[in-house]
């Protein structure tokens, strides 16, 4: 098996590269919990990382295997900084009409946990990877660890 060549994430990309780490969430329990009606996962999960890969991409360590299979987004050292609040809500304007009401306040229970364990583990400049996904369909191939070593 040919390792997969990995390559950073274009914006033209963003959309394939959400899609399949959408799909690749599709029954992780963290996100089942932000959005537990399983009818309406799927899209809620594409469009949030659709614009999620966009966002942290910006950052400058975002990668994808050429077929856009799947992503890995990385928070480079001394990049939470620049990972701000307005940043993150970027795009993200409709989605309390979109996503339903109570995806903010489970979005931020979430996050308000990361971030205390953070705090409690993390003493000096470090690499943080945010998410990593691979669709499904892909599995076994090689992708998932192509993109760890990609930057391990």
């Amino acid at each position: 098996m040919d390792t997969p060549r990995i390559i950073p994430i274009p914006p033209a990309s963003f959309d394939q590269v959400g899609a399949a780490m959408g799909r690749a969430f599709q029954n992780d329990p963290v996100w089942s919990y932000i959005f537990p009606d399983a009818t309406r996962r799927p899209a809620q999960l594409e469009c949030f990382f659709t614009h999620w890969v966009g966002i942290v991409s910006d950052l400058g360590a975002s990668y994808m295997p050429e077929d856009a299979s799947g992503g890995a987004l990385w928070i480079p050292p001394g990049a939470r900084g620049r990972l701000t609040l307005q940043r993150q809500l970027r795009g993200f304007g409709y989605t309390p009409f979109w996503f339903g009401p109570r995806w903010l306040y489970r979005s931020l229970q979430v996050l308000r946990d990361g971030r205390k364990r953070e705090a409690a583990e993390i003493e000096r400049p470090h690499w943080i990877l945010n998410a990593i996904g691979v669709d499904p369909a892909a599995h076994g191939t090689g992708v998932g660890s192509a993109l760890l070593q990609h930057v391990i």
